[in-house]
């Protein structure tokens, strides 16, 4: 099951990929990269981990 979602993430973040999206994924990542500053983040339910890479 692993092997999986681990594969299945890739095609899934593909979304994150699209021109008409950039704008938007832009401003969301310095939002929550300022948010969360210096602070720990438990992930709960996290899907492919997009947003919380480190």
């Amino acid at each position: 099951m692993k092997q999986y979602y681990a594969e299945r993430a890739k095609e899934h973040d593909k979304v994150y990929l699209k021109p008409e999206r950039q704008e938007d994924i832009k401003k969301i990542h310095e939002y929550l990269k300022d948010a969360f500053a210096g602070m720990n983040v438990l992930e709960v339910a996290c899907g492919t981990r997009y947003w919380t890479q480190t």
